[in-house]
């Protein structure tokens, strides 16, 4: 009696077990649609629009959705509320983009798209979150006007105004010459004047400031909404402001970082705790604290072009090796590839490892470029950003980057030049 008793104890206790994952299982499979409607005006060029999430790379993600008849529609499903945005094709093309942020909310919102010139007659229509959403814009905007100093900058640029007359005949220099050493003659040449606060007339010079000094107004604004209230709205400007933390020598913050980090851990992590903002904050957090020099690489599993899987660690380990984050589409990013090859065929047999990562869309793209380029190193793919990696390295909107590190997993540099991997290897592989 007393087996049969723990036994039907057992089954009721695996029941019930089974019952908890099916039903976990259920609420992590809830989902929900978002119909988006659209109309588009006096855009008869534009054919095509690329829905993305927020946190995505236009280049390597999004949905293609058509225009016909200046009309668009699409039903879009998915398991959150989070911010997505709508990019015109030919905009995306010529690289000049004014994307349209929304919410995806279960309900059905409308979007009226004018030409980017006309970009402030943008409307948004639908959806409790996204008239809130109206709303807060509108108090930014009336705070914070960026298009009249903009217009004043491209009105300068037009008159040939912007730059002075030492840049400027640096700038159709470089239009008529090919060579490399040339044009990277004439760029030193270019920074040299930036630095020495020669590349702009007084007249630019007012108006980049007042841009800087209204952008940094605008981001202490963001940050008192952010102490001020926890909505779904104020998690995204919290997210995109510890993105902007991940560069703090090219734009630093006029805001207490580890007080932003501190309001996440105590007030959006809680009322958030499975929203796919807060995985992304804790990776945007994890790369700031440990993704710089005497910090320790992040060890991942990415496919090979034989589509063989490769844990990084396993050909990096007990070396000096660089991790170098590219893209097909990235120049800069290859160009620092090709740099690197003499440093590679040099050190290779000392103990120096060189791991290509590239981020495409397409294994094709890496392939080829990668064949072109003349990579002698293993290449491996972050197609789609399945696993995240340029969020993880702290570079979530670059093409790639540069990582050195010593043979125990610690940082030596970041973004190093080839003469600063050059010193470094000289000075411990002899």
């Amino acid at each position: 009696m007393k087996n049969n008793y723990q036994m039907i104890i057992s089954q009721y206790l695996s029941f019930i077990l089974l019952m908890v994952t099916t039903l976990n299982c259920l609420a992590q499979e809830k989902t929900f649609q978002c119909t988006i409607l659209g109309t588009v005006i006096d855009r008869p060029y534009s054919k095509e629009l690329i829905l993305i999430k927020d946190g995505q790379d236009l280049r390597v993600s999004g949905i293609k959705i058509p225009i016909e008849n200046n009309q668009f529609k699409y039903k879009l499903t998915v398991k959150e509320i989070e911010t997505y945005s709508l990019t015109f094709d030919d905009e995306l093309k010529l690289g000049a983009m004014k994307p349209v942020p929304f919410f995806a909310e279960a309900d059905t919102i409308h979007l009226t798209l004018y030409p980017m010139h006309l970009f402030k007659l943008n409307r948004l229509e639908g959806g409790t979150i996204n008239q809130d959403f109206v709303k807060y814009q509108k108090v930014q905007d009336e705070k914070f006007e960026f298009e009249q100093l903009h217009e004043e900058a491209e009105k300068l640029r037009k008159e040939e105004l912007f730059l002075t007359e030492e840049a400027y005949s640096i700038y159709r220099e470089l239009d008529t010459i090919k060579e490399k050493e040339l044009r990277d003659s004439l760029m030193t040449v270019y920074d040299h004047l930036e630095r020495e606060e020669r590349l702009l007339t007084p007249a630019a010079t007012e108006i980049v400031n007042l841009q800087k000094k209204r952008f940094g107004d605008l981001i202490i604004w963001k940050m008192q909404q952010i102490r001020k209230q926890t909505t779904i709205i104020t998690y995204t400007e919290l997210v995109s402001l510890l993105k902007m933390a991940q560069y703090p020598s090219e734009s630093p913050l006029p805001i207490s970082i580890p007080e932003l980090i501190t309001l996440y851990h105590k007030n959006y992590k809680p009322a958030f705790p499975n929203h796919p903002y807060t995985q992304r904050a804790d990776d945007l957090i994890k790369s700031m604290q440990i993704i710089k020099v005497g910090g320790k690489y992040i060890d991942f599993t990415a496919p090979d072009f034989e589509d063989n899987p490769i844990q990084i660690s396993t050909k990096i380990k007990g070396k000096i090796a660089l991790i170098n984050l590219w893209a097909s589409w990235c120049g800069p990013c290859r160009q620092h590839g090709k740099d690197m090859i003499p440093i590679y065929e040099a050190y290779k047999d000392k103990g120096f490892e060189v791991v290509g990562v590239a981020r495409e869309r397409k294994k094709e793209n890496a392939e080829q470029a990668a064949k072109m380029d003349g990579y002698p190193w293993i290449n491996l793919l972050e197609l789609d950003d399945n696993q995240l990696i340029w969020r993880k390295y702290g570079i979530e909107t670059s093409g790639g980057g540069l990582f050195l590190v010593d043979t125990d997993g610690t940082i030596l540099a970041v973004s190093p030049t080839v003469e600063q991997v050059k010193t470094i290897l000289e000075s411990r592989l002899k």
